[in-house]
């Protein structure tokens, strides 16, 4: 194993994910934006090749409507399937989700565990954030390194965060790892 840095083109990045290729190259991906929670938060991905060929980090999943809003997408978990396809599993926020911190004094804006953002910046001024209780799961495939078609999972999953790597099971299937937001706790 060999480190590698990976440039980000973004002031705030966060949770990565990494998919090795069948051709040995590393996909890379994580979310970013101009802090966690942030209204241009979006997920960019970035290829380590074999080559050594240097890449630049690019887009694979920008902001998209869903049910008559806009939704932000947030940690993203890469699979690749039996057939080859890299199938892209996330969760993502409605618009109506951002909140006004009004409170200019604090450093963070909510400990993790209110379902919150924290967001280490001392604020001169209100900024927007996010909660986490209306999170919704999606899935899509990547053509390209990029998302298509996104689809979400049934509505009763609500307020769930994927969080790690995905696990392929003797089985065949897979197990992607979560984390549920209820009230003020985490599951």
């Amino acid at each position: 194993m060999q480190k590698s840095f990976v440039p980000n083109n973004r002031p705030f990045a966060h949770a990565p994910n990494v998919l090795e290729l069948p051709n040995g190259d590393i996909f890379v991906l994580w979310y970013c934006g101009a802090y966690e929670g942030a209204e241009d938060q979006r997920v960019n991905g970035y290829l380590i090749r074999q080559s050594a060929e240097k890449e630049k980090p690019f887009l694979v999943l920008d902001q998209f409507e869903f049910e008559g809003q806009k939704w932000y997408p947030e940690t993203a978990v890469p699979i690749l399937a039996d057939d080859g396809e890299i199938y892209l599993f996330f969760f993502a926020f409605p618009a109506s989700n951002f909140k006004m911190n009004e409170d200019l004094r604090c450093s963070f804006l909510q400990p993790l565990h209110t379902g919150f953002s924290c967001v280490p910046l001392k604020t001169t001024q209100p900024m927007w954030y996010r909660h986490l209780m209306n999170t919704r799961l999606f899935w899509c495939k990547l053509e390209d390194f990029v998302a298509r078609e996104i689809m979400p999972f049934p509505a009763e999953q609500k307020a769930m965060v994927f969080q790690g790597r995905a696990l392929r099971l003797d089985s065949g299937e897979w197990v992607l790892p979560y984390h549920r937001h209820t009230g003020t706790e985490m599951r």
